[in-house]
């Protein structure tokens, strides 16, 4: 039921957000109306979202949080009651006069939807291995639970995200609260609407711009439904073909299984990884991502680039042809404009050089540039303050000649690269395409003499491209396979030195652009191919399907889960760690921010629950700081010196400075800083919260009630303990109650102590028992073993109402199955311990 709930919620967003969609369109562009009508069911949700997104961002701004369903509903239900008010009529009437768009985009999600519900519920197993799943889900759990801009770092307490992006969690936060589904299972489930949404996208731009009425198909089908030829490297690689030079060059060592025969699909471990590993680079990894779409969406990361891709197509289209003129326009695309770098600033990079190639173009070039200076001007206008935060992670902007392989390269771009060839080559007479063809091929030669090996021939290419969209500025292919290739070019002289070093990232986010611009073309390039050259030029692109079959045949085993729906344990188990994600759950409710615990990675539970993590060992998060490096660094070494210390004033100290609000404390804690730990704690925090062994500690104003070391021994035929620490402790819970605790120190001389159980009652002035703590001696629960002494370690606590203060305890040992009572060397069955204070 819950995707039911989830999807109904997106398509009442949807429908809200219609009419507001159609209006801006049609104030935008000029199509028929039908066209308008494929546009804005392709894009009415994203403008929705844009919407409720700057709402959100705007509160934050002045620390008011909009994330809360019937907030958020009432100021959908507005804005589409006046949308629907003003605009509805016409949309409703287009709605009528082309019911056959509505049919034919509905059956392309319905198709999308089934695919993509397959591919990530059932390939989950598959796929988990891979995506920052933990940081999306952390970072949308702190936009919804801080107002704060910019939003604080769920990883480093003290620290907030301005080295990052964080509008993307704004909706994916959006989505969440308004559907009423988990923040885990909304985040699966808008990981399989992702690829529908941007294929709803492809096919209303193609649409659109296009003339054959399979255009729009083919475009979803070369964006999001094919891959690379890396695979073929793999194969190849598997069989024992390629060299071990080859074998280093495409980073296969690591992973490959090389077995002599082939194998489909591959047989080495994430296979599915390697095509978008192909292009070498100087850097410690040492290759620059090459990822396209497929890959994106089979792992389900709802990372900046991937969340960027309905908004940036759109902009992207009314960048090509959009009109702009009169400031309502202006400003609507302003907003768009503003909006693409805030989620992922890689993504404004192509949509500018359409605008610019746009004002060179222009009949009124001067005028035309100071438009479009308006316009950027009001895009970082409307988002200042995001400008004004942020701390930009780059660390210096390169240029440099590269000299990438035509293999790798070619590997990359292989399905299209025949369509587009033909497709360009057909807007020139016969004799100049040869001419131009001896020109390319010449400049690949150069290149390769002169270490420029596919720079060289993309300058080339692009020049060309260029004199020919001169010559007919309408043509929508030839810009994006001109914006395509300056976009190749760019990262073949230039890059944006960030910690990973080299052009990991400078390609990875420049060939994710460049996809969709390749795309767009080919599809729209296939119609001017003649007869057979088209069909060849489409089973040339068509090769990319070998990717997505081997993927569904590796998925295939596991097809049964795609019947067995989503729940919140898609994660990988290992990672949930259940009892501390119990806890973190429970001190997010009680409205817990700070936390401190002695995790060695990723403190997934706390981070899942929207706690802010004091500070974390994650080495690669820790590069996003390079600029602060001494300071995350101080916080790093005051978390290993409040967990090591047994300083009461060190460790008091250390919680004001970094403001605790809980320590978490389970076995990794105990393990790593002493099983002794929680009684260390036990003078400046009381515990409140428990799952199994892990505890939550709340610092604050702490009464000592007693602190014995007794070395009492409880005696019986069931067995032999001796008490050997005694502390008790009043303070306040984290529902503000105050709890009375109790910790002990046991050794074990014999029996079984799962049989034993200690009886702890609290005694009032007259010696009545007013709360009680018994708690069994077996090793389960808060109770635990230091494997070196052998000593065994108690925590026990009851809640008690303010007004009652307890005079002494009394505490003993018996066994509940055959109700012995084990006796002291006193000969008595308990021990009466004063209490002074609580």
């Amino acid at each position: 039921m819950t995707g039911l709930q989830w999807f109904l919620s997106v398509a009442g967003q949807g429908l809200a957000f219609l009419p507001l969609t159609f209006a801006l369109l049609k104030m935008w562009v000029r199509a028929e109306e039908d066209e308008y009508l494929a546009l804005t069911l392709g894009f009415a949700w994203p403008v929705g979202m844009a919407v409720l997104g700057y709402l959100a961002w705007l509160g934050m701004l002045v620390h008011v949080s909009l994330f809360h369903p019937r907030v958020l509903w009432g100021i959908t239900l507005l804005l589409g009651a006046a949308a629907w008010a003003l605009w509805g009529r016409s949309v409703a009437r287009a709605l009528r006069d082309h019911l056959r768009v509505v049919v034919e985009m509905g059956g392309v999600a319905l198709v999308l939807l089934g695919i993509w519900w397959v591919l990530r519920v059932a390939g989950n197993p598959e796929f988990i291995p891979l995506g920052e799943h933990i940081m999306n889900i952390s970072f949308t759990q702190s936009v919804i639970r801080y107002p704060t801009l910019p939003p604080l770092n769920p990883f480093l307490a003290g620290f907030t995200l301005d080295f990052y992006y964080y509008f993307f969690a704004l909706f994916i936060g959006l989505n969440a609260v308004m559907s009423g589904v988990s923040l885990p299972i909304a985040y699966f489930y808008l990981g399989i609407f992702w690829p529908v949404l941007i294929g709803l996208g492809i096919y209303a731009v193609l649409y659109t711009v296009g003339r054959a009425r399979l255009t729009p198909y083919l475009g979803v089908f070369l964006y999001g439904l094919i891959g690379n030829w890396g695979i073929f490297l793999q194969l190849a690689a598997e069989a024992g073909l390629l060299s071990r030079t080859l074998l280093q060059q495409f980073g296969l060592i690591g992973t490959l299984r090389v077995t002599g025969t082939w194998h489909f699909p591959p047989v080495s471990n994430l296979w599915w990884v390697a095509p978008t590993r192909i292009l070498p680079d100087k850097n410690p990894l040492p290759y620059a991502i090459t990822e396209f779409p497929f890959f994106s969406f089979i792992i389900g990361d709802l990372h900046p680039h991937v969340m960027v891709i309905p908004w940036s197509l759109l902009a992207l289209f009314v960048a090509t042809k959009g009109e702009l003129r009169g400031w309502r326009p202006l400003v609507g695309m302003a907003f768009l404009l503003g909006l693409i770098p805030l989620i992922n600033s890689w993504s404004i990079i192509p949509i500018l050089m359409v605008l610019g190639l746009r004002v060179l173009r222009d009949a009124r070039p001067v005028r035309a540039a100071v438009r479009v200076g308006i316009l950027l001007v009001l895009s970082v206008g409307l988002f200042l303050p995001y400008h004004l935060h942020l701390q930009n992670p780059i660390l210096a902007y390169r240029v440099h000649v590269f000299n990438t392989s035509l293999l790798s390269w070619g590997m990359h771009w292989g399905p299209f690269l025949l369509p587009v060839l033909l497709g360009v080559a057909m807007t020139m007479k016969e004799g100049k395409r040869r001419w131009m063809g001896g020109i390319l091929g010449g400049a690949l030669v150069l290149g390769s003499l002169l270490r420029f090996e596919i720079g060289l021939p993309l300058v080339v290419w692009s020049a060309w491209v260029l004199w020919i969209f001169w010559r007919d500025r309408e043509d929508v292919a030839l810009l994006w396979v001109l914006v395509w290739s300056l976009m190749n070019v760019m990262v073949e002289v230039f890059y944006l030195e960030d910690f990973f070093g080299g052009r990991y990232n400078t390609v990875f986010k420049s060939y994710e652009e460049a996809w969709m611009l390749i795309a767009l073309a080919a599809a729209l390039l296939l119609e001017r191919i003649p007869g057979w050259k088209r069909k060849l030029a489409l089973i040339w692109a068509s090769v990319g399907v070998v990717y997505v079959v081997a993927v569904f045949l590796m998925v295939a085993p596991h097809v049964s889960l795609a019947f067995q729906g989503v729940n919140d344990r898609w994660l990988p188990d290992h990672l949930y760690e259940e009892h501390k994600l119990h806890v973190s759950q429970s001190l997010a409710d009680h409205g817990v921010e700070r936390v401190i615990e002695a995790k060695t990675a990723y403190p997934i539970p706390s981070v899942m629950a929207g706690l802010i993590e004091v500070a974390q060992r994650d080495p690669v998060l820790l590069q996003w700081y390079v600029k602060r490096m001494n300071a995350v660094g101080e916080r790093l070494t005051a978390r290993d010196r409040f967990f090591q210390t047994r300083d009461v004033p060190t460790r008091g100290a250390l919680i004001q400075d970094l403001g605790v609000d809980a320590i978490l404390v389970g076995n990794e804690e105990r393990w790593l800083y002493g099983y002794d730990l929680d009684v260390s704690l036990s003078r400046l925090a009381v515990p409140g919260l428990s799952s199994g062994n892990v505890i939550a500690y709340r610092p604050g104003d702490v009464r000592v009630c007693a602190d014995e070391t007794p070395a009492l021994s409880f005696r019986g035929e069931g067995g032999h303990v001796g008490l050997r620490a005694l502390r008790v402790v009043r303070g306040q819970n984290f529902a503000d109650k105050p709890v009375l605790a109790v910790f002990e120190v046991w050794d074990h001389e014999g029996g079984d102590l799962a049989q034993m159980a200690v009886f702890i009652h609290f005694l009032d002035a007259q010696g009545h028992v007013i709360a009680q703590a018994d708690h069994s001696l077996g090793l389960w629960d808060t109770r635990w073993q230091d494997p070196a002494t052998g000593r065994i370690y108690s925590v026990q606590w009851v809640e008690i109402p303010p007004d009652i203060h307890p005079a002494a305890i009394r505490l003993g040992v018996w066994i509940p199955a055959t109700k012995e009572r084990f006796r002291t060397d006193s000969g008595s069955d308990n021990v009466i311990i004063p209490l002074d204070g609580c």
